[in-house]
């Protein structure tokens, strides 16, 4: 978070943007408007149990971290404004990691780690769609 946040007020800064992203204490900040929001309490979640799908069809929704979603905005903001431009340089989104440690009803322990990809494929000046793509690491 520390590396992107700098690299987005840095394309801020040559691009003459006056909208900053901050990254202090674990708290990420922007100053038009006004939002905050706490990256390191956004970091873990806890589910008292879960099923498979096997046996619940519905699937348990995660959410993403809002941090990460503001971070990602400002960004592509940044990067739409100037559209047209068609020297710059899409904008590389680090990726998410998804840790899952769970017990089965057996008490044997698993580990399981994902890495989701920010992927966008289609932008106009004003919008962009993108989809997160997660890949199994172990």
């Amino acid at each position: 978070m520390v590396s992107f946040v700098a690299a987005t007020n840095l394309l801020a800064a040559n691009c003459g943007y006056s909208e900053r992203i901050e990254f202090k204490n674990g708290l990420l900040s922007i100053d038009k408007p006004q939002m905050t929001s706490i990256w390191r309490n956004q970091q873990q979640h806890h589910f008292d149990y879960l099923v498979p799908a096997s046996i619940d069809k519905e699937p348990t929704e995660l959410d993403l971290p809002h941090a990460y979603i503001l971070a990602v905005a400002m960004r592509m903001s940044h990067f739409l404004r100037d559209f047209k431009n068609e020297e710059r340089e899409a904008p590389q989104m680090p990726p998410l990691q998804l840790v899952l440690q769970f017990s089965d009803i057996a008490g044997k322990r698993h580990h399981m780690v994902y890495e989701i990809d920010f992927h966008w494929y289609m932008a106009t000046p004003y919008a962009f769609e993108a989809e997160l793509i997660p890949t199994r690491l172990s």
